[in-house]
């Protein structure tokens, strides 16, 4: 990947996260996929913006960013009601 789009990608999330309308909710990643037999769910940190749906995990157990993406409605209503992405 191009060094200049990682590094606007990098202002791009730094931006995201300092908009005062993102809130940290303490969550997991993938309990949705666990219950249906795939890979274990991570505990973690989900940023989520409710003004414009989107939301990005960070892993607590190894420090790191996972993903960001806008959330469709089921994904939404995980994150609302059971702090769950994915």
């Amino acid at each position: 990947m191009p060094d200049a789009h990682v590094e606007q990608s990098g202002r791009d999330l730094r931006r995201k996260i300092l908009d005062p309308n993102t809130k940290v909710i303490e969550g997991t990643f993938g309990a949705n996929r666990e219950a249906r037999g795939g890979p274990p769910k991570r505990d973690g940190y989900l940023l989520y913006n409710k003004k414009t749906n989107w939301c990005s995990f960070f892993d607590k157990q190894k420090h790191q960013y996972v993903t960001n993406f806008i959330l469709n409605k089921g994904q939404q209503a995980d994150v609302n009601n059971n702090h769950n992405l994915m």
